[in-house]
């Protein structure tokens, strides 16, 4: 039996439970960190808000000091991860200064974007003139200068991950014309199934309008969703060209071609559309 005076051990826990979660912590929590207790007794912030009058003098002391010492350690870490992360990054730039010939990271290389645009025109497909047949990765890593700035097994390793990427783009491509079609040979099932339960009292010419203002919106939506992701990949290429190729005329070059590569696409996919 708990002495007079004092609480149960089961009343302490709900009691520190319902301040954990409550809204005068969080708001105590957010005075200390703003400085706005700076100077203030336990018995003057006790005061300072209704939120912690719900709670007795003694408990709120107890649970401020508590939530002041926490905040205060949490602060300290937060101090000593900042200055450990500033001498890491001298160390960093200290190292790149004394080692100025350090290989640059593929992420971060004129190759990845020439090789980006390489793949887009096709050079893969080409015919090698050297040996009359389709090109190899080693006659690509040998076409520019940039792509010999890494290891052959590291181009040729890129060189398949972005095919496969292509690929895969072009897979969804075809994946959304078929939904499309499926929609609409959905459409017009449903439609000729309910007429044929007499669900549906409209003739012929009622349901054929229905049918062909459901394919009408599946087509706009399809229309629309591949003219976003045409917007987004001329972006993409422009952008990609512009910083491998920093305005040449490979570059002028390079965006003539994809333009009509993407001209050529979107035609045909409107005569791919039923």
């Amino acid at each position: 039996m708990a002495k007079k005076g004092r609480k149960s051990k089961k009343q302490a826990v709900e009691d520190e439970e319902t301040w954990a979660k409550s809204n005068a912590k969080a708001l105590l929590k957010d005075d200390i960190i703003s400085g706005r207790l700076n100077g203030m007794m336990p018995q003057q912030i006790h005061q300072s808000r209704p939120e912690f009058l719900a709670y007795g003098l003694s408990q709120f002391r107890s649970n401020y000091y508590t939530l002041r010492d926490a905040v205060a350690k949490n602060f300290n870490r937060m101090a000593k991860d900042c200055m450990y992360f500033g001498m890491d990054m001298s160390l960093m730039k200290q190292l790149r200064a004394n080692n100025p010939q350090e290989k640059i990271p593929w992420h971060r290389s004129p190759a990845k974007k020439l090789l980006e645009i390489d793949i887009a025109t096709g050079i893969h497909l080409q015919i090698d003139p050297e040996t009359g047949k389709k090109r190899k990765p080693l006659s690509i890593y040998k076409s520019r200068e940039e792509y010999q700035d890494h290891d052959l097994k590291v181009f040729r390793n890129h060189i398949y991950q972005e095919i496969k990427r292509l690929e895969k783009r072009e897979s969804n491509l075809r994946f959304e014309k078929k939904k499309y079609r499926v929609r609409t040979i959905i459409a017009v099932e449903d439609a000729i199934d309910l007429v044929q339960r007499g669900e549906m009292k409209e003739s012929e010419e009622a349901v054929k309008r229905m049918v062909e203002k459901q394919q009408e919106e599946a087509d706009n939506e399809q229309q629309q969703e591949e003219a976003d992701n045409e917007q987004q990949q001329e972006k993409d290429d422009r952008s990609a060209i512009s910083v491998a190729t920093g305005g040449s005329s490979t570059a002028s070059k390079s965006s003539s071609i994809l333009a009509r590569k993407r001209a050529a696409a979107s035609k045909k996919r409107a005569t791919a559309v039923p």
